[in-house]
């Protein structure tokens, strides 16, 4: 049986251009949001950035306490979007990986697991 690793997004820490040259962090901790365990996640609302997570025809996006992630699987489809620029997103993964083919814009390092850019 061949096994397909799926990444486990622990939290996201997306850098946002507050005005000008001023930046603000925003930290998304899954942990604290209050989800049970295995339930289906769809829209992880932050103070300026929104998490969409769709299934595209795949087993729908899931939260897990034992890891306090929220699982991707083959198909799944994550939007991040903000009210701010976005210049870098730093995603902590706990199992699988992204690849730079998962992004439609900026640059995407897969030794650190950090995405630069300037997109909202």
């Amino acid at each position: 049986m061949k096994r397909i690793l799926r990444p486990f997004l622990t939290l996201l820490m997306l850098v946002v251009w507050a005005s000008g040259f001023a930046q603000d962090t925003e930290t998304i901790d899954f942990s604290s949001k209050g989800y049970s365990n295995a339930q289906k996640i769809s829209k992880v609302l932050g103070e300026n950035v929104t998490l969409t997570f769709t299934a595209n025809g795949g087993t729908a996006p899931t939260y897990y306490n034992s890891g306090t992630a929220i699982r991707l699987y083959k198909k799944n489809i994550l939007n991040i979007s903000s009210t701010k620029t976005i210049v870098g997103i730093d995603f902590e993964l706990t199992q699988g990986n992204l690849t730079k083919s998962c992004f439609n814009s900026g640059t995407y390092n897969g030794t650190t697991n950090k995405w630069s850019g300037e997109a909202t």
